[in-house]
């Protein structure tokens, strides 16, 4: 996340990065499923939860 952040020129404050990376994870993107799945609003996928299933290939 660092990495990126620096290629795309964005800074952001040390104190931030905990909670930034606890945003990542799957377990926490699952649980705000309904607004981090990507076009929720298109009902394209049947539940929301499960786009964040493992993050394994094969699902």
């Amino acid at each position: 996340m660092r990495r990126v952040a620096g290629i795309l020129g964005i800074e952001v404050d040390e104190r931030q990065w905990t909670g930034l990376i606890k945003a990542a994870t799957f377990e926490e993107m699952g649980r705000n499923a309904d607004w981090t799945a990507p076009d929720t609003d298109l009902a394209i996928l049947h539940d929301n939860v499960r786009f964040f299933h493992r993050g394994t290939n094969g699902k």
